[in-house]
């Protein structure tokens, strides 16, 4: 994070202008700009001059304000630069250390899922055939209950999978003698990214262990969701009773 110390208060809100439509409002009067980000509006207007002069904001024949184009060029080289395994492989080793149990990255892929990173376990070798790119069946387990869950949202049966968005897979298994357990990662917008989970020997999986790992899993689906532009709000809420399905 960075130093408080080092900021320069006309950068902060110049940035505060440009937040104000992070809800998606397409335009914004200079009232709305001076509501939304609590500062006068002779501040906003000679902020509104530099960024309109490099194109961050532009300026409607109707008075109004909207972001401008130099912000979709910036958002397209971060597109075109960004790497999600830089977000994701580190937590999956952190899981790894805090919980002895092997943690993996799914997402869909039509009827699969697909193992798009993984850190084994240093402590048991069960699962160990299950490598980045392994495709699995999207109904198996407690990662396909995530990934179902939050890709066919007109899914009744899954609704309690996307309340709690925790999942414990003791049964419905390919291999019974394993257990996993699973929550979501959201991107920007609230976009679902993919399934994080930890799986691991069955008899591993007792109810206070299943609790010790639900605190760890759903802390890196939170950090790999801010590190990738998401909101974590809905799982900041579901850390407040972590609740979990079983399967």
């Amino acid at each position: 994070m960075a130093d408080p110390s080092l900021r320069v208060a006309a950068v902060d809100r110049a940035l505060s202008v440009l937040q104000a439509f992070i809800d998606g409002t397409p335009s914004l009067s200079l009232a709305d700009l001076a509501s939304r980000t609590g500062l006068h509006k002779s501040t906003i207007l000679r902020l509104i001059s530099s960024l309109e002069h490099e194109h961050y904001i532009s300026r409607l024949s109707n008075g109004h304000y909207q972001l401008g184009p130099t912000l979709l060029t910036l958002g397209n080289h971060y597109q075109n630069s960004f790497n999600l395994a830089e977000h994701v492989n580190p937590a999956l080793k952190a899981l790894v250390e805090f919980t002895s149990e092997s943690a993996a990255f799914y997402v869909r892929d039509g009827d699969s899922k697909i193992c798009l990173f993984r850190a084994n376990s240093f402590h048991h070798g069960v699962l160990r055939y299950i490598q980045v790119g392994y495709r699995l069946p999207v109904t198996a387990g407690a990662s396909g209950a995530i990934i179902m869950a939050f890709t066919d949202l007109n899914r009744p049966d899954l609704a309690e999978v996307r309340n709690t968005m925790i999942v414990v897979s003791l049964t419905a298994r390919l291999d019974l003698d394993t257990a996993a357990i699973s929550c979501p990662v959201f991107g920007v917008g609230q976009h679902f990214q993919g399934a994080l989970a930890l799986a691991g020997p069955r008899t591993r999986f007792t109810p206070t262990q299943v609790e010790k790992m639900k605190g760890h899993l759903v802390d890196a689906a939170i950090s790999i969701t801010h590190s990738i532009g998401g909101d974590s709000a809905r799982l900041l809420a579901v850390k407040e009773n972590m609740q979990h399905v079983v399967l």
